[in-house]
């Protein structure tokens, strides 16, 4: 027992006297640089956040950035060594960032001991650079759990993967959705020649790895890395079946929340993509479609996502209405220089469809029959039921892509058991508010056992007047309709259905393309969903040039 006890202690002061030489470079020719770098790296696993630790992640960042560009390294050395530089500089990024300080506020200031120091420089503009005022914090990619999408969105490569936030009450803008905005941000930090004895300049570069795919440091051209996941993941991921049922059900309450909410900050130089989701559900169902969507370089430099929260209880037009008057407002705020492209599943399809349509009078003829110009006498312009029922086509959308939208109803809305959520359903005060007994009255004359206001599941009803009339109005923009068929490719195609919605609802004369999917209802989680938009989308972008 004493030999063992003793072999131990000797073992022990061993490695400390190994990793004290080592530190004093009196210990390391049997070592690789690789190795030297991840033992240095290690070391600030013990360090506070201070200019201290910074200076070690600054250390290992510049040894590492003048390793990765000799040219005996295999390319498994190569990546090891790369990999060293972007663990080091998210350390030094953590550290500058810690307690909410602004990164900022770090420029020209100086980090490490008297053994070795950086001044640190922050770019703040210059080509691809992105300003760091802009945002809140940031959070590493490594630290956002993403069990919600089934997969990882990234480009291999040189840098450390940021998603960068705008969250803080005193950068609210309108759009913003109550967590914020996320975006990629991609870090790397160049070195400057010595400017005084053992002090080097080191440059922070915050870059948009959706704009660059490359980045020169130390005059060498790198693949800069990305990771295009993270900062969707960043947004809260609710059980989607029941928070779209909820968000059906307490329409009061998602109706003071409706409205486009953007991802990220307007970029009028990108085309706008504005999804539409259906009944009972909520913009949290593009999640994984939009994480597939990023997979395409294209895309990501192209296009910017919206998306359209709204209480889809409430009457179709009303939605529709909603949605025009939102449009509207972006259009006042922003400056759109691309029309918009907009994705509606389902019901969402509805709602996008009357963005692009013009009434005239065939909704209002169709609702109240041979008692239309009585009816139009009644009402003021103004009434809701006039600027549900009277629009013209929205000059800022370009393009629809309708999926699984039915268009001409779908029986399942005809069966009992649908009549139990639309009692259940609570009307948002403000539109309990028009449905005065004037307006009841109207809509009496259509339907006398009438009691309160009709909710968008009996609006579906391939009986439904308004829905007819919909049907009936041409679509002013080019559309494309994604279908599916559960796969049933034997059986003919009038007589398939996704399972919700019938291909005979769903499919419309006219359409630039059509595509018939192996899927359920669900037809926008289907691969071939996802290169059918991006091949549209595509076309889009060539039909603008």
């Amino acid at each position: 027992m004493v030999i063992s006890w003793r072999f131990q202690v000797l073992m022990r002061l061993s490695s400390v006297l190994f990793f004290a030489l080592y530190c004093c470079g009196c210990a390391t020719t049997s070592l690789s640089p690789a190795r030297k770098l991840q033992l240095l790296l290690q070391k600030t696993d013990s360090h506070s956040k201070d200019i201290a630790t910074t200076g070690l992640y600054l250390c290992v960042a510049q040894k590492s950035l003048a390793l990765s560009t000799d040219r005996h390294l295999s390319d498994q050395e190569q990546a090891e060594v790369i990999h060293l530089y972007n663990k080091a500089v998210t350390g030094c990024l953590v550290c500058l960032t810690s307690k909410n300080t602004p990164l900022l506020s770090a420029n020209g200031n100086v980090v490490g001991d008297a053994e070795q120091s950086y001044r640190l420089h922050i770019l703040t503009n210059g080509p691809g650079i992105l300003n760091p005022v802009k945002f809140d914090r940031f959070i590493s990619a490594g630290q956002i759990q993403r069990k919600q999408l089934k997969r990882d969105v990234e480009r291999p490569g040189i840098g450390a993967s940021f998603v960068g936030l705008q969250n803080a009450p005193t950068t609210d803008s309108p759009n913003r959705s109550p967590f914020g905005f996320a975006q990629p941000v991609t870090t790397v930090i160049s070195f400057g020649r010595e400017s005084f004895p053992r002090r080097w300049d080191a440059t922070i570069s915050l870059l948009d790895p959706r704009e660059d795919d490359f980045v020169t440091l130390d005059r060498t051209s790198f693949r800069l890395r990305g990771d295009f996941t993270a900062a969707l993941a960043y947004f809260p991921k609710k059980d989607g079946i029941l928070f779209g049922f909820l968000s059906m059900l307490q329409s009061d309450r998602v109706a003071m929340r409706q409205g486009i909410y953007f991802i990220e900050p307007f970029n009028p130089d990108k085309i706008p993509v504005l999804f539409v989701h259906g009944l009972a559900s909520s913009p949290h169902a593009w999640m994984e479609f939009v994480n597939n969507l990023n997979s395409d370089p294209e895309f990501r430099r192209h296009y910017q996502v919206w998306v359209y929260l709204y209480p889809s209880g409430t009457p179709i037009v009303v939605n529709a209405l909603r949605l025009r008057t939102a449009i509207e407002d972006v259009s006042r705020r922003y400056t759109l220089k691309h029309k918009i492209v907009i994705i509606g599943h389902s019901m969402g399809g509805i709602l996008a469809r009357l963005q692009v349509s013009n009434s005239g009078d065939t909704l209002w003829d169709s609702l109240f029959g041979a008692k239309a110009d009585k009816m139009r006498a009644e009402f003021p312009a103004d009434s809701l039921i006039k600027k549900s029922l009277f629009f013209q086509a929205s000059p800022h959308v370009g393009r629809v892509i309708f999926i699984a939208t039915p268009h001409r109803g779908s029986n399942l809305a005809l069966i009992p058991i649908a009549s139990i959520p639309s009692i259940l359903i609570r009307m948002p005060n403000s539109l309990v508010r028009h449905f005065n007994n004037k307006l009841k009255s109207a809509l009496r004359t259509i339907d006398p056992s009438l009691k309160s206001i009709p909710t968008s599941i009996t609006g579906l009803s391939p009986k439904s007047r308004l829905l007819k009339a919909m049907n009936t109005l041409p679509i002013e923009v080019p559309y494309h309709s994604i279908i599916g068929n559960r796969g049933f490719d034997q059986r003919p195609l009038a007589q398939s259905s996704d399972g919700v919605v019938p291909y005979w609802s769903s499919h419309i004369e006219g359409a630039d393309s059509e595509l018939i999917v192996p899927t359920g209802h669900d037809a926008f989680k289907s691969p071939c969903s996802v290169n059918e938009v991006l091949r549209i989308l595509k076309k889009n972008e060539v039909d603008e040039n």
